[in-house]
C-alpha cells in the first residue's frame, strides 16, 4: 500500500486498450507475499487446524447398553421362565413421555430355540415403532427433509 491508500501493484492491460476481453495482467506476482511470509517462517511448516472434538462417531452396542436408562427381559411365548436363558441384549430407542429413552432389552431363548420378541420393534432395527411414525410424519405430512429430521 502507498500513503494514499492505493494498493502497490498496478494492472496493466496487455491490450494497451481501456478495457475489452483481455486478460488483466498484474506487475507484482500473486505469490511474492506467499513467498516473503514462508521464508519469514523458515522452515517450520503451516500450522495445523485443530482437530474436531471427538465423540461424534457411532456407538457400539456395548456403550449403548451402558448407557440404557433401564433394561427389561423379553421372553418367548408359551415358555415358562425357568426353562429360559439369556440370548442377547438388544438396545432400542423409545419415545417415552415425549423425550427418547434407551432401553435395553434382555431377550431370552426357549428350548427349541424360540426367542422373545422386543414389542413394537421392526427386524433387526433399533427404533421403536414410534420412532418410525414421528419420522413418517415429520417428512411425509409436515414436509420436511429427511436429513433435517434426522440430524
Amino acid at each position: 500500500m502507498t500513503q494514499s491508500g492505493r494498493p502497490a501493484h498496478k494492472a496493466v492491460n496487455p491490450s494497451g486498450g481501456s478495457g475489452g476481453s483481455g486478460t488483466v495482467k498484474v506487475e507484482e506476482p500473486f505469490s511474492l507475499r506467499e513467498e516473503e511470509k514462508r521464508q519469514a517462517r523458515g522452515n517450520k511448516p503451516k500450522p495445523k487446524p485443530n482437530p474436531p472434538p471427538l465423540g461424534r462417531g457411532r456407538l457400539n452396542r456395548a456403550d449403548k447398553i451402558a448407557r440404557a436408562e433401564r433394561s427389561e427381559q423379553v421372553f418367548p411365548p408359551g415358555v415358562p421362565m425357568e426353562e429360559c436363558w439369556l440370548s442377547h441384549t438388544r438396545p432400542v430407542w423409545r419415545l417415552e413421555q415425549g423425550r427418547a429413552v434407551l432401553v435395553a432389552y434382555e431377550v431370552d431363548r426357549g428350548p427349541k430355540s424360540q426367542y422373545g420378541k422386543v414389542p413394537g420393534v421392526f427386524g433387526r432395527g433399533e427404533f421403536g415403532i414410534e420412532i418410525v411414525l414421528a419420522i413418517a410424519y415429520q417428512v411425509f405430512i409436515l414436509g420436511l427433509s429427511f436429513d433435517k429430521v434426522c440430524l
